[in-house]
């Protein structure tokens, strides 16, 4: 298992979303990581997170177990349920969500972390 960082609150992301600081919850552990399987209709049950902790820089982090290394180039990514937005007008400010699952991807909504 290592740490990883799968989200951060305060920090605008590329496609123009804002998660305020303090805004995401977890509701226990574990919570599964999933990947797109070439061919597959649906994503693949990869592995599993827990022990998540907000820290102070606004990182969301947790211990993450894959069924395979990750590549250099791939992040995880948090889909979001019983979420509060406001749209203020490029940017979607999400005030409450809670972490559904995470995603393995290419993609990383913070470039700079």
């Amino acid at each position: 298992m290592s740490r990883r960082t799968v989200a951060i609150e305060g920090e605008p992301t590329t496609d123009g979303r804002l998660i305020e600081h303090g805004a995401l919850r977890w509701k226990g552990d574990p919570v599964p990581i999933y990947a797109s399987a070439t061919g597959a209709e649906f994503p693949v049950l990869l592995g599993k997170a827990m022990y998540f902790q907000r820290e102070d820089d606004g990182k969301i982090t947790a211990e993450v177990e894959l069924a395979r290394a990750m590549g250099e180039d791939e992040r995880l990514a948090v889909s979001l349920m019983d979420m509060d937005t406001v749209n203020e007008g490029d940017l979607l400010r999400i005030r409450r969500g809670r972490i559904y699952d995470l995603m393995l991807t290419t993609g990383w909504a913070w470039p700079d972390a």
